[in-house]
């Protein structure tokens, strides 16, 4: 049995949740976090396979971590719906030696205390203050150590708020044919208005705690890219 549990967030792309599951890891557990409000039903088929499905009747991302906690596999898996994986093998190795790990990742720009994660580096590889909520992996037992509540922050900035109390340091990489982009028919977070303007305010509030936490990394570390 795989020893990960994958939390995948159904927000308005139902179907692509069919395709994902095809690539999951053997065995693994399967949790829904289905925020879609009941306007993008789940399929039969993947309702009959999933292990937990929790329903909420707003965009309320920031369950997914709570689910996460409840895993009883050693590793855990926030997985977006526009994505698919094709090996996650790199992604647990990664994380059992580091903290948070996934394929996208920001590194802040501490020159603009005002907008640290608009104007910071958008990156694929190397270590990095947040790794983006589209996938990351991270271990069971050490998000339930950390994982705060934090309700003054909006759900988008559910993986700034992780990367902060989640030991660090994160990391990132990304290798040629591992991901396929999955459609988005009805939409985006990223395309509110207010999404780098909300994530940005995030990042600000909680700037000196990403300063000391990457004040700890190895200069090897820190820029390795």
């Amino acid at each position: 049995m795989s020893d990960i549990t994958v939390v995948i967030a159904n927000w308005r792309r139902p179907e692509n949740i069919d395709r994902i599951f095809e690539a999951l890891p053997a065995e693994c557990m399967k949790f829904i976090l289905d925020n879609s409000n009941g306007k993008h039903p789940l399929s039969n088929e993947v309702l009959a396979e999933a292990d937990w499905v929790m329903t909420s009747t707003v965009n309320e991302i920031r369950l997914r971590w709570t689910m996460a906690t409840m895993a009883r596999t050693k590793y855990f898996c926030i997985h977006d719906d526009d994505l698919i994986v094709h090996d996650w093998s790199p992604y647990i190795a990664a994380v059992s030696e580091t903290g948070l790990c996934g394929p996208f990742g920001v590194r802040l720009n501490y020159n603009h205390p005002h907008a640290p994660y608009s104007k910071g580096q958008h990156v694929t590889g190397g270590t990095v203050d947040v790794v983006k909520g589209r996938f990351i992996i991270g271990r069971v037992d050490l998000l339930r150590e950390n994982l705060k509540y934090r309700p003054g922050f909006d759900h988008i900035t559910d993986d700034i708020t992780a990367a902060v109390d989640y030991p660090g340091p994160h990391s990132c990489l990304r290798r040629s044919g591992q991901l396929t982009e999955l459609p988005s028919p009805h939409g985006s977070s990223t395309t509110n208005s207010k999404h780098y303007q909300l994530r940005d305010q995030a990042c600000a509030g909680m700037l000196e705690v990403f300063r000391q936490k990457t004040s700890c990394v190895p200069l090897e570390l820190k820029y390795n890219s």
